[in-house]
């Protein structure tokens, strides 16, 4: 190369700088180069040179040296554009590509540079364009793949779909055009039509690892933990070991109540991080949810000696309220500061322990504390709201609510308690403005039908509203128990009988000793002239009556109330925040 400067510097010596545009080219002699060369040959060759040593820098200087003596060289614009795509500097070298009268002409190697060189800037219509133009030159599904990539890029989900219809038509392997579509759907948020696309790609190529990948990531986002657990299973077996489906693997494990399985899965990734504690939190975690107390105590006992967590205090309190050992629990959980993550929760818990015992002051005073001391915890707002609301403090609730709302504008339970109470108070315009915005942030909530549906029992609405809203409430999964009662009542209301006889059947087959269910069971019997099953069903309920006063219509309709639920539902346990759904 040096041979190469000693020549540029005779040469200007000899020629000059060729400085009027009238005048011809200068000619250069080299020994590289026998014949004569016009310099902008000559510049663009020692361009090329350095291009091909990944000296960009230089190559770009000789590129623009070819251009200064002839503006209108394509090939050297081309090099120069290439250069600067290489340097990274994409807005050069697309302004360069510009100038082109057309890259169309090209040859089909470079109109291949071409598009990437689009595809730098952004410029992914013309990405398009030339690798149609591609596909028209060679007819290979690499420029159709492209075209698709860019429709995807510009939300252009059709002309998507379509280019993946014309991969399929020109011989593409089954496998992956149904990635495509699975890419596709994914990015409309049609995750279960992706997970189907997957499915499909995993039939046409069995066991491909990819396509198994994508499949776990996408089942654990669905929650589909039985189907995750089958595919985890199946990887493991055909597949190296993968940290990433190893942890979706134990999650479904924990979810399905295959503890042994996860605590296994759990055990491997620790071998990949000897020293995660978080990982022996887990499988201290999970061994609690095996109900194995003695070895996930002695766990928490060790986790706590290694990092003074308070997480394994609260999680030690659980272990003695699930072993109704109430004292050694109170304790424990008294024992944590009010700056702790988990004092709200402890809290919470000391309050329901002291409201099942009838404490229902000492509860309020509690949570009254509690929630001063920590004013940044919705869970307390949560349930000193619904605490005073047990006890008809509407006025306290309201003001406690609504401070909760401030501060949490976008929780749904807080504004199903705002109007709650507003309606007991004969706010209907504030009552309708909460159910809305309750609606608005999580339309799929059971307890904003649920509510509505007690209320418009409470108030006798319309008996096709009140089955509207209990419908609902229970398509959306509700678990208050009050729903599927009221169901039946409504629908025996308006004569609906085969619902409401489905329904008043299962009550009474669980409640046998329930004189409303006899009843509304021998009302129906005899609505349908069905002589001897009415008369079985009024002695059943007059046999019922012997034995207390008679109930009044809708007696078994006391509500029962959050607090009578935690007397038996322990769902209430906050699950160990490592396990929960992301």
């Amino acid at each position: 190369m040096k041979k190469i400067f000693l020549i540029l510097v005779l040469g200007s010596l000899v020629w000059g700088c060729a400085s009027s545009p009238v005048v011809p080219e200068k000619t250069i002699y080299s020994d590289l180069f026998p014949q004569k060369a016009t310099r902008t040959e000559y510049y663009k060759d020692v361009g090329l040179g350095y291009l091909n040593d990944n000296n960009y820098d230089k190559a770009v200087e000789y590129f623009k040296l070819a251009l200064l003596h002839d503006p209108d060289n394509k090939d050297a614009r081309y090099w120069l554009s290439v250069s600067f795509f290489k340097k990274n500097q994409n807005n050069l070298a697309l302004i360069e590509l510009e100038k082109l009268d057309s890259v169309d002409s090209l040859e089909y190697s470079r109109l291949k540079l071409v598009s990437d060189i689009y595809e730098s800037a952004d410029s992914f219509e013309k990405v398009i364009s030339v690798n149609e133009k591609l596909f028209e030159m060679g007819h290979e599904n690499f420029p159709l793949w492209k075209i698709y990539q860019m429709n995807l890029n510009l939300r252009r989900a059709d002309a998507a779909m379509a280019n993946l219809v014309s991969l399929e038509k020109n011989g593409e392997e089954s496998y992956r055009v149904h990635l495509g579509r699975y890419e596709v759907l994914q990015r409309q948020s049609n995750f279960e039509s992706a997970l189907m696309e997957l499915q499909q790609a995993e039939q046409a190529k069995p066991f491909d690892l990819m396509t198994m990948k994508k499949m776990s990531s996408l089942q654990y986002d669905l929650h589909k933990w039985q189907d995750l657990y089958v595919l985890g299973t199946k990887f493991s077996k055909y597949h190296p070991y993968d940290l990433d489906v190893s942890e979706r693997l134990s999650q479904a494990c924990i979810r399905i109540g295959q503890y042994d399985d996860a605590i296994a899965e759990l055990k491997k990734q620790k071998e990949f991080f000897p020293d995660s504690v978080g990982i022996e939190f887990k499988i201290a975690h999970v061994l609690f949810l095996k109900r194995d107390f003695l070895t996930a105590e002695e766990l928490y006992k060790e986790l706590y000696e290694i990092t003074k967590s308070d997480q394994s205090v609260f999680f030690i309190s659980q272990i003695h309220l699930a072993q109704n050992n109430i004292g050694e629990a109170s304790s424990t959980l008294e024992s944590l500061a009010s700056w702790s993550e988990y004092y709200p929760t402890a809290q919470v818990q000391l309050a329901r322990l002291e409201w099942k015992n009838n404490q229902s002051d000492l509860a309020l005073n509690r949570l009254r504390r509690a929630q001063q001391l920590r004013p940044d915890s919705l869970e307390l707002y949560q349930e000193y709201g619904q605490y005073m609301i047990w006890s008809k403090r509407y006025v306290e609730a309201i003001a406690l609510v609504e401070q909760g709302i401030r501060s949490y504008p976008l929780d749904d339970k807080l504004r199903i308690l705002a109007a709650y109470v507003h309606f007991k108070m004969n706010n209907m315009r504030s009552f309708k403005k909460q159910i809305e915005t309750a609606q608005k942030i999580n339309p799929e909530n059971s307890e904003i039908y649920s509510v509505l549906a007690e209320l418009w029992y409470d108030k006798k609405k319309p008996y096709s509203e009140l089955e509207y809203l209990a419908s609902k409430a229970i398509e959306l999964k509700t678990k208050n128990k009050n729903i599927k009662p009221l169901l039946a009542w409504a629908l025996l209301q308006q004569d609906k009988m085969a619902g409401a006889v489905k329904l008043f059947e299962e009550f009474y087959d669980a409640e046998p000793n329930e004189i409303f269910f006899a009843e509304s069971l021998a009302d129906i019997y005899q609505r349908n002239v069905l002589t001897s099953k009415n008369k079985e069903f009024q002695q059943k309920a007059a046999a019922l009556q012997a034995d207390a006063k008679i109930k009044s219509e809708f007696d078994y309709f006391k509500f029962q109330s959050e607090h009578e639920r935690l007397q038996t539902d322990s769902s209430g346990n906050r699950l160990p925040a490592s396990l929960d759904d992301p």
